[in-house]
């Protein structure tokens, strides 16, 4: 007698319990990007900034998101992360440039170590804006598409690009 008192009391937890406990996702149909615009995994997006810097990992990552379907509010701050990471570059590239360097450091590699420093914290802000709908994505057994051209266009294109830009308005700007 003691036991079904103790179920009656336990009932409606075990209700909520079953309730919670339920699968959220079984029918949830994902968006399904076109073929020819399939997401990148993220983790490949970090040689792009290391290697491309900040503008490049902007691009590919803006790019990315658009294929992962995210929202304008995130597309936006994943340009607004951009911007604030080339103008750190910027910043940075201008301080280091009026600081004295160990002799083993000249300020060239100083400021391509903190440029790279700075595309990978910024690449950072980009995973994370990006995760969410990627492991969506992952969830539901998506084919991700090659990094590889775009990722080498990027690099190559845009790193070049910064490179110039960054260059040009240190030079405006210490003259």
């Amino acid at each position: 007698m003691r036991t079904t008192e103790r179920e009656q009391d336990y009932a409606p937890i075990a209700a909520e319990l079953d309730a919670l406990l339920k699968p959220s996702l079984q029918d949830y149909q994902p968006r399904t990007p076109q073929p020819e615009k399939r997401p990148w995994q993220l983790s490949y997006q970090v040689f792009v900034a290391f290697f491309g810097g900040v503008l490049s990992a902007t691009l590919v990552a803006y790019l990315n998101g658009r294929a992962l379907r995210l929202s304008r509010n995130q597309l936006l701050a994943i340009l607004a992360a951009g911007l604030v990471g080339f103008l750190a570059t910027i910043v940075v590239t201008l301080l280091l440039g009026r600081a004295s360097m160990p002799e083993f450091l000249s300020p060239g590699d100083a400021t391509t170590l903190a440029s790279r420093a700075i595309a990978l914290l910024t690449f950072l802000a980009f995973y994370r804006l990006q995760k969410p709908a990627d492991r969506v994505y992952a969830f539901f057994g998506g084919e991700y598409g090659s990094i590889l051209p775009v990722g080498l266009m990027a690099i190559f294109g845009l790193g070049f690009v910064q490179w110039l830009l960054v260059k040009m308005i240190v030079a405006a700007l210490a003259g």
